[in-house]
């Protein structure tokens, strides 16, 4: 991949650049991208 920072996951959906440093999936980075809850230092770690 071009990007180092980013890593590809899959899901139903389609393909997601998730930052290479976190441990979930695209499931998950689909939901924080659709459910905004809570500041930037609340969400995920």
């Amino acid at each position: 991949s071009s990007d180092k920072g980013f890593r590809i996951e899959r899901d139903t959906f389609g393909e997601l650049k998730v930052p290479a440093d976190k441990y979930y999936g695209a499931q998950t980075l689909r939901s924080v991208m659709n459910f905004p809850i809570g500041d930037s230092f609340e969400r995920m770690p």
